[in-house]
């Protein structure tokens, strides 16, 4: 009996040897714990996470210094890495390596000569920048002393090696105290504004052959030609009766044009809304337009040229928007031949439901997530262009309007977005990118990174949503760091276990 106790003792005791030994030469991580140190810090540019044994006299101790661009979350791939030990301010020793061993990787060699307190700092230099990590004092050992340090345990039990953050697309952001904006349920509609669109009408009727290179999405300079219109062999409207149209339109015009002056100031003293200047301006528009194509038809029944057709020519500098008809299609006098729309700038439509009626006076912007990106339109980007007050009867819903330029945003005109209408009342609350949370098993869950390699799953209480930032109520602190780019990979590490794929043989 004893001599099988004694077997199955020696059996087990080479079959655990064996496997610390794998572990060993396949991780290169396992260090005696009560002889190492680690640290994790940050700076401007740089994350250090960084193992060693305990410093001792005249003994060497390899630094094992992982060094992260926070710009991108890549490592370190060039520079000088320096370990000093200071005392009283006073430098007393300093190590260096001009490279790294690889990607990311520092490994400099620390043979302390005297014993005693210092304080450490690991500092990188390279053509970028210079990033200087103050670890805080530690203990050079007598070369007669025993060496024992006790560091306070990280939290977290799973283990995302520095390899896999720097091979798959990874960031961490710190909760922070920030002023949200909160916000009510909007319908938007990318639009483009009154006075920076041109809706292209037939000037009679006749067949449209537009040129080859206009099509939509095609950009046109004010005065381009976007068609030929040759009208019908026999056109009932004669000379005489042309003319008497054209000082028609042209005195409309006139008028439309005091008018649009006139209103002008009123906006200018803030009189009137904006919007009555807008649709004065989009009816001396469609004048100038008749007064233009009336002249052409003129000029053309004067010089006979029925075979060269009416030029059709752009009123704006702009985009096209459409163009449905194909070349020689027959069209009636008014009929649309094309749309165009200003270059410089968009409207944004929001449609307030009816019971947020008491939010629309103070509506100031919005955002919206286009599955591509989370737009913010704020007084930082945009204006409010419009503000209706009365509910629209089908809709049943009021409307708020933002002008802002083009290049902030290029949605097509017409689309359509599920938003969030910003009001002026601000919350202060601790914040994270909405990024950060992922949902697991019916609740909200973040990676908070607790250490270089090492991260805590935590349950949170989300409240209000400001963008691309939201509201943490409950189970984060400020100054915690959680895992904005990358949750999921991390997610399935904890859930395949710390040594999946890890490949960290330093």
């Amino acid at each position: 009996m004893r001599l099988h106790q004694l077997l199955a003792s020696i059996f087990i005791a080479v079959l655990l040897a064996g496997c610390g030994q794998t572990e060993t030469e396949s991780h290169g991580h396992a260090h005696e714990e009560a002889t190492s140190l680690v640290y994790t810090d940050y700076t401007e540019h740089t994350e250090l996470f960084v193992e060693f044994p305990a410093l001792q006299q005249g003994e060497s101790s390899r630094f094992l210094a992982h060094l992260t661009n926070l710009s991108d979350f890549s490592p370190v791939t060039e520079g000088a890495v320096y370990v000093e030990l200071r005392k009283n301010g006073q430098l007393k020793a300093g190590f260096r390596v001009k490279q790294p061993t690889r990607d990311g990787l520092f490994t400099p060699v620390v043979t302390p000569r005297d014993a005693g307190h210092y304080q450490l700092s690991i500092r990188l230099e390279n053509d970028q920048f210079s990033s200087t990590h103050e670890l805080g004092e530690v203990r050079v050992f007598a070369a007669n002393e025993h060496a024992q340090v006790t560091q306070p345990e990280v939290a977290g039990d799973i283990t995302y090696l520095k390899e896999q953050q720097w091979q798959q697309p990874f960031a961490t952001t710190k909760a922070q105290q920030l002023s949200l904006s909160e916000s009510v349920p909007a319908f938007a509609t990318v639009k483009a504004p009154a006075n920076k669109q041109a809706t292209i009408r037939a000037p009679q009727a006749g067949y449209f052959f537009p040129d080859a290179s206009v099509t939509a999405g095609h950009s046109v300079e004010r005065g381009d030609t976007l068609g030929l219109l040759v009208p019908r062999a026999q056109s009932s409207q004669d000379i005489i009766s042309l003319q008497l149209e054209l000082a028609e339109y042209q005195s409309e015009l006139a008028l439309a044009e005091q008018e649009v002056q006139r209103l002008q100031q009123l906006v200018d003293n803030g009189a009137i809304p904006e919007t009555r200047l807008q649709t004065a301006k989009a009816k001396q528009q469609q004048l100038s337009s008749r007064v233009n194509a009336t002249q052409a038809r003129i000029q053309q029944g004067q010089l006979g040229e029925t075979e060269g057709g009416i030029a059709i020519k752009s009123p704006i500098s702009g985009k096209i928007l459409s163009s449905p008809l194909a070349s020689g299609m027959y069209v009636d006098e008014q009929q649309v031949l094309t749309e165009l729309a200003a270059n410089e700038q968009r409207w944004l439509e929001l449609s307030i439901p009816e019971r947020f009626g008491q939010h629309v006076q103070a509506i100031s912007g919005a955002w919206l997530d286009t599955d591509e990106q989370i737009v913010r339109l704020d007084e930082k980007n945009s204006i409010v262009a419009a503000r209706s007050l009365m509910v629209q009867p089908a809709s049943r819903t009021y409307s708020v309007t933002l002008g802002f330029a083009a290049d902030t945003w290029q949605p097509m005109i017409g689309q359509t977005f599920a938003a969030r209408a910003i009001t002026s009342a601000n919350k202060a609350a601790i914040a994270i990118p909405v990024s950060a949370v992922i949902r697991q098993e019916g609740k909200d869950v973040v990676f908070v990174h607790t250490g270089g390699e090492t991260f805590e799953r935590r349950e949170v209480t989300l409240g209000i949503q400001d963008g691309e930032n939201i509201e943490v109520t409950r189970g984060l602190q400020a100054g915690e760091r959680v895992v904005s780019t990358g949750a999921y990979d991390v997610r399935l590490a904890a859930l395949g276990g710390e040594e999946i794929g890890h490949g960290h043989a330093h």
